[in-house]
């Protein structure tokens, strides 16, 4: 079986051909589209599925360099962070409370339900947690960080935890698209959605918008809270082994998730 081997650089240009291919199918294919599909999903389940024929068949098998996967990760959760709005937290109310006290109650379901079943097949029940919360809520990055960290403890094919992740998001984009087109088509909230995103453009301001301009600074936000963060992970970390004598580890990204939406709360409130 032939193997080809992508650097770093050929690995980045791989995973941009497969967004705009899969950006590409979405504009064309109109059921992806009214399920809410992502273009990366349809795009990356496309390669692998390509991949695992051509794999499986013994005809080609493709290693790709991932040292910039973890570089792209951490800035996609930093983003993240930068959209922790205490501000925003407010207008959603008490229903926002209750939908976080619901997503607490099911990771803590997710977590017994998978230790439980490795345990009936006499798995050890950490690996359990390998296809529990960790890959389901915390997504590839949290299984990155912690599939390795089971292995070292002994959780033989820990790593599972990304295949886990990969399945969760496949199947989260199928079922979650159909469920959520049929919601809004039987509450109307299309229409609705429509009228309030006419209202709120009436009402932004010019300030507001986003300008070319605003690109570079967001930008170098960005790569600070990234800097910061290791930092703060760093810190973390220590102050959890050393003070509250807890051997703890976070997944690498926590830091710069924390420093982004501390900025992003100091800049709402400056903007007030």
């Amino acid at each position: 079986m032939s193997i080809i081997s992508l650097d770093m650089y050929q690995a980045t240009a791989v995973a941009a051909l497969v967004f705009v291919i899969g950006k590409i199918l979405v504009d064309r294919i109109a059921l992806l589209r009214r399920y809410c599909i992502p273009a990366p999903v349809v795009g990356g389940l496309l390669y692998a599925l390509i991949h695992l024929a051509v794999r499986s068949a013994g005809i080609l098998e493709v290693e790709a360099d991932i040292t910039l996967m973890n570089v792209f990760m951490v800035a996609f959760f930093c983003s993240v962070g930068y959209t922790a709005s205490f501000k925003m937290l407010k207008k959603g109310g008490i229903q926002t409370i209750v939908f976080l006290a619901l997503a607490v109650v099911m990771v803590i379901l997710q977590n017994v339900l998978g230790a439980g079943l490795a345990t009936v097949f006499d798995l050890d029940p950490r690996l359990g947690l390998a296809t529990g919360s960790i890959p389901m809520v915390g997504g590839h990055g949290t299984a990155g960080s912690f599939g390795p960290l089971l292995e070292d403890l002994g959780v033989a094919n820990a790593n599972v935890a990304i295949a886990s992740a990969t399945f969760g998001l496949v199947a989260g984009c199928a079922i979650g698209g159909p469920i959520a087109y049929a919601k809004i088509k039987k509450y109307n909230l299309g229409n609705m959605a429509a009228a309030g995103a006419a209202a709120e453009a009436q009402s932004t301001d010019d300030e507001e918008e986003i300008k070319s301009d605003r690109v570079l600074p967001g930008l170098l936000y960005l790569i600070i809270a990234i800097g910061l963060g290791t930092i703060v992970s760093a810190g973390l970390i220590a102050f959890c082994n050393s003070v509250l004598g807890v051997n703890i580890t976070f997944p690498f990204y926590i830091g710069a998730m924390l420093v982004g939406a501390v900025i992003r709360n100091i800049m709402d409130v400056q903007h007030k």
